[in-house]
């Protein structure tokens, strides 16, 4: 597992307001981490070497860790028939 640059050297990476926004580490066990931060400093996203994964402090499957990271959104059938009404198909 690597750091945003391509290393594995720790890297804090922090806003114009100072607030951190980005960390990259190894913990005492040598599992290396990540961790994004919002604009209040709040941890919003972990993952480590070891598989797991979490958003916003509550363990997630890597799938929803990385359709949270890139923005896709996940709807249940019913929150996207609400979204497009009962006129569609699904392909396989």
């Amino acid at each position: 597992m690597k750091n945003i640059q391509g290393t594995t050297k720790y890297l804090e990476l922090f806003n114009k307001d100072g607030k951190r926004v980005y960390r990259f580490g190894t913990n005492i066990s040598g599992d290396n981490y990540e961790c994004t931060y919002d604009e209040k400093g709040n941890e919003l996203t972990y993952k480590n070497s070891y598989g797991y994964y979490g958003i916003k402090e509550k363990q997630v499957t890597k799938e929803e860790y990385e359709a949270f990271i890139n923005g896709i959104p996940e709807y249940t059938m019913e929150e996207l028939i609400n979204k497009l009404g009962h006129n569609f198909k699904i392909k396989k």
